[in-house]
């Protein structure tokens, strides 16, 4: 997903995962989110706590990429 900052990408990510947990379609447990920022996958896990727990893979990659 590519759009500019603030435009709501992380929100409208967490509400379609939170909306498939809801609806039975995945058990939180099955759910893995990769972000591309640290700050990013905690701003994840807040919003995704305000409707449940969040799910257990959420983390993000730039640490695990090698420096060209």
């Amino acid at each position: 997903m590519a759009a500019a900052a603030g435009s709501g990408k992380t929100t409208v990510l967490v509400e379609r995962i939170i909306r498939k947990v809801l609806s039975g379609k995945y058990s939180i447990d099955e759910v893995f989110v990769a972000t591309f920022t640290n700050m990013s996958a905690r701003d994840m896990k807040d919003k995704s706590r305000r409707h449940s727990r969040p799910p257990t893979m959420i983390s993000a990659i730039r640490p695990y990429m090698q420096k060209s």
